[in-house]
């Protein structure tokens, strides 16, 4: 019996957290640890929103294209800030919308944008 394994190691697995880079998915593939697609990639990196890091020789025109890890965990914190303050704003614009008559029955109150319609 070896104590040895030729099984791939799944980077979504304990190790997640200490990965710092990770490769490029290829085309019509997801990355291994946050399920993001190649274009979605590159299209954050073209807006400055996550990092990218290519290896090569010098000399070489081809290399190896790595994502920073961090840049990616960043810009989802950033998202989920972003999403849960906008989430808060309309929930208060729906309350502030909404009102309770005498009777208790709750009646929507006309929008000044949906007055004008």
């Amino acid at each position: 019996m070896t104590n040895t394994t030729t099984a791939a190691i799944n980077p979504t697995s304990a190790f997640a957290g200490a990965v710092e880079f990770f490769p490029i998915p290829r085309t019509r593939e997801r990355d291994p640890i946050f399920g993001l697609s190649r274009s979605l990639l590159y299209s954050l990196k073209d807006e400055g929103e996550i990092r990218f890091v290519c290896i090569r020789r010098k000399g070489n025109v081809r290399g190896r294209v790595l994502v920073d890890c961090g840049s990616v965990r960043a810009y989802l914190a950033r998202m989920t800030k972003r999403q849960a303050k906008e989430r808060r704003a309309a929930d208060s614009q729906q309350a502030a919308a909404t009102t309770v008559d005498e009777t208790g029955v709750e009646a929507e109150t006309e929008t000044p944008a949906a007055a004008e319609t």
